[in-house]
């Protein structure tokens, strides 16, 4: 028997992928953001009454290695969706939220999603932000930010232009206005 596919708008990731000496042209024009890009696995979470009630893969599926982390309370009540990246350590960095407090997010731009979901994190329970933690996101010093995550050990960075909405028009669910940074572009 197959397992049933969550109902989820698709993969939302970056379309292009860029070395490292592109950074300092690409921060210049002052259009992006930048975030970790963890080396993990795609983890889209469904927040029901403040808990986490289900986990999806990219593709859909439920993603078995996170079930510790299901009806893990977040909040005292409320529904969210959010996507972020689920880690070997069983954490997961949330990077985004298509719906918070029950409201479709998708065709905010990311500077608008970004402070909603900020808010909404600030109310995250402090036992529960070792499980689930807000990735960092810098407006300046790319290429500094950089090297710091890939001397650590990192994959690399992921920009993300300031105005860009998570409605994707692609079927692959990838974003023209995302670019991953990484030290050998694949």
């Amino acid at each position: 028997m197959s397992e049933r596919r969550a109902e989820i708008a698709g993969y939302r990731g970056p379309l292009e992928c860029v070395g490292p000496d592109e950074l300092d042209t690409l921060e210049a024009t002052g259009l992006y953001v930048a975030e970790e890009k963890h080396d993990g696995c795609f983890a889209e979470l469904i927040v029901i009454g403040g808990m986490v009630s289900e986990i999806y893969s990219r593709s859909g599926l439920p993603l078995d290695d996170a079930w510790p982390l299901l009806d893990l309370r977040l909040r005292p009540s409320g529904g969210a969706v959010l996507h972020g990246e689920h880690l070997a350590d069983g954490a997961i960095w949330i990077w985004d939220a298509p719906l918070l407090a029950d409201k479709d997010l998708r065709d905010w731009p990311l500077a608008a999603r970004r402070a909603a979901l900020e808010a909404w994190y600030s109310t995250v329970d402090p036992a529960a932000r070792d499980d689930v933690r807000l990735a960092e996101q810098r407006t300046a010093g790319f290429r500094a930010f950089f090297d710091q995550i890939v001397g650590r050990g990192g994959e690399g960075i992921v920009l993300k232009a300031k105005h860009s909405t998570l409605a994707t028009r692609r079927a692959d669910g990838k974003l023209r206005d995302w670019v991953k940074v990484k030290s050998r572009p694949d």
